[in-house]
This record gives structure tokens, C-alpha cells and sequence, in this order.
């Protein structure tokens, strides 16, 4: 029996126009298109993470892949993005790709149910139908956690990234945003400086005083929880009890003992155990004071006549 092909235009309208694909319908003598052809669509991998590539292969029953059909029209119909990025479109939609192959490689940029397929004709009279299988992209994670919460100011502070997948490909990039009180508002992100690569990133560096916001993200849209940190350092040092508070110079009385007080930055954070450090800086020569102290306030007892400068010191921040 001879068999016959015949060549169909069919038109797919896209929101980027008409494309129009030349199809081949396979008929036989007196029986017209061939109905008993049946075709699939199956991907490498059924469930990806962003950006993670995977193929997707056109299968017949006759004529098994590689020498199955050519789609000469692949689709992607992707979701709609929960957080859009700025590049990529806001809504569904579907992508159309001319290609001559039995391949399609399939790359989703962001999480959710995407459709993968191509176009046929089947049945008599000749109907084009959508041959396609469901590809699941699944969201990057990251989980940031930062050790210790609260420090002294200039102190080492830790952050660790871990990522789900593990991807050395895609080191996390550090974000920090802060503010000198819970008064005021944070200030924007800033990046941190970048760190050699890794599936879990640790991250040192010592933050100022103040209350700091971080994050981490990585390409293909992945990013993190938002930790809080506290830096603490010294604001300013006053005489403790008094009212109007005094701070900077105060005259005592000689032989005297006074209590001093340190003022935490920001004001409303409290200073870590054993901090801040008190020291006596400037006395006179032949005095035998010194400050005694160990947390937010510290004693001194003048026994000669003259200048006494004490510093309380908070990790790299101090007061006097």
C-alpha cells in the first residue's frame, strides 16, 4: 500500500504575534490521515528546582525517539510568579520555540506547575492537538542564622547560610540594614562583601553599634529569613543619680566616692554580661585611685586634687 504525505499550515497566535509551523500529516491509499499514531511528551526529570535544567523528549508509538516525530513548534506554559522579578513577566503565560527537533530543553526560572509540549495533527479531518507533560519547579531556599544575637560592637558576628539544594554554583550574597535605635527607621540594604563559594556559606565580619538586619540571597530569585542582630556599644558616660544628668565633666568632692554610669548605644539595648570594661585613663601622678567596675556602672574615690578621666568600653566603642 502507498503511503502519501501531506503538509498542513497551522498558525499559532502568541502574545509575540502568529508563528506559522509546517506540520506533516501521513496518509495512506483511500484511508486518509493516519489516526492510530499516538504521541507523548517525558522529561528527564518530572520535579526541578529553579534554574535546574532538564529535557524534555517527543515520543511515538511508531516511530520511537530519537527517529520519533520533529515538532517543528515547542510551548512552555509557565505559572504565574508568586514574587516576579523585575526581568520576567508578571503573569501566566506561554512561550513558543521553532525548533526541529525531538528535544526541548527546559529551564524554569521560577517555582510552580509548568506545561512542556508540542503540536500534532491527529484525526480526519486533520486537528492539531497539544502534546505536553507537567514539569514541577520547586523554590531555592535558604536558611540564614547568625551567632550571637547580641554583642559588643566591633565583635565577631557569624552568619551561616545553608541551601536546599546544596549549590557551590550559587554562593549566597550577604545583606545588612540598620539603625541606631527602635525609633528610627532601618536604612536600606547594603551588600556585604563577597565570600568564596559554597553549598553552606559562614560569613564573619564585625558589625558597629546599632540594631542590624540581615539576609542572603542567591541567583534564581532564592532568599532567605531576615535575622536581627545587636551591637552594643557605649554612648556616653554620666554621674549615676543625677539629676540633671550630668555627663562629660563633673566637679566632686575629694575623697568622695561617686558612682558612674554607662549609657548603652543604642539606648534602648542592654550591654552583654561583664561589659562594659571600666578604666581609669588620666589621674594625677601620685594618686593611688582607680575605677571599680564591671557592667553598666563603676565607683571611683578621688584622694588628690586634680583631673580623673574614667572610660567605660564596649568592644570597639567607648565613652568617657
Amino acid at each position: 500500500m502507498r503511503q502519501f504525505l501531506w503538509f498542513v499550515v497551522f498558525a499559532v497566535v502568541s502574545a509575540c504575534g502568529v508563528q506559522v509551523t509546517l506540520d506533516a500529516v501521513y496518509g495512506q491509499d483511500g484511508g486518509g490521515p493516519n489516526v492510530t499514531t499516538s504521541y507523548r511528551a517525558e522529561a528527564d526529570k518530572s520535579s526541578v528546582y529553579t534554574c535546574e535544567p532538564t529535557t524534555v523528549y517527543a515520543y511515538s508509538k511508531t516511530a520511537p525517539n530519537p527517529e520519533g516525530p520533529h515538532p517543528t513548534t515547542w510551548f512552555h506554559e509557565y505559572p504565574q510568579p508568586l514574587n516576579p522579578p523585575a526581568t520576567q513577566p508578571t503573569t501566566k503565560g506561554t512561550i513558543y520555540t521553532e525548533v526541529s527537533s525531538v528535544t526541548y530543553a527546559f529551564k524554569g526560572d521560577w517555582p510552580g506547575s509548568h506545561e512542556v509540549g508540542f503540536w500534532v495533527w491527529k484525526g480526519d479531518p486533520p486537528k492539531a492537538e497539544q502534546v505536553k507533560t507537567t514539569i514541577t519547579v520547586k523554590e531555592r531556599k535558604i536558611d540564614l542564622e547568625a551567632t550571637p544575637t547580641e554583642l559588643a560592637a566591633g565583635e565577631d558576628l557569624t552568619l551561616k547560610a545553608d541551601q536546599t539544594p546544596p549549590d557551590e554554583t550559587r554562593p549566597p550574597t550577604f545583606w545588612i540594614a540598620s539603625r541606631p535605635t527602635t525609633t528610627q527607621p532601618y536604612g536600606g540594604w547594603t551588600a556585604l562583601p563577597a565570600t568564596q563559594p559554597a553549598a553552606t556559606t559562614q560569613y564573619t565580619f564585625k558589625p558597629g553599634a546599632g540594631h542590624h538586619k540581615l539576609k542572603a540571597t542567591a541567583e534564581c530569585h532564592s532568599e532567605s529569613n531576615e535575622v536581627e542582630v545587636t551591637a552594643v556599644g557605649v554612648q556616653k558616660v554620666i554621674l549615676n543619680g543625677s539629676n540633671p544628668e550630668v555627663a562629660g565633666e563633673a566637679t566632686v568632692c575629694l575623697n568622695k566616692e561617686i558612682t558612674l554610669k554607662a549609657i548603652p548605644l543604642p539606648e534602648d539595648s542592654s550591654f552583654p554580661n561583664g561589659k562594659p570594661e571600666w578604666t581609669l585613663t588620666t589621674k594625677p601622678s601620685i594618686s593611688q585611685a582607680s575605677a571599680s567596675g564591671s557592667g553598666e556602672t563603676a565607683t571611683i574615690k578621688p584622694d588628690i586634687a586634680g583631673d580623673y578621666v574614667v572610660a567605660a568600653t564596649c568592644g570597639t566603642s567607648s565613652a568617657s
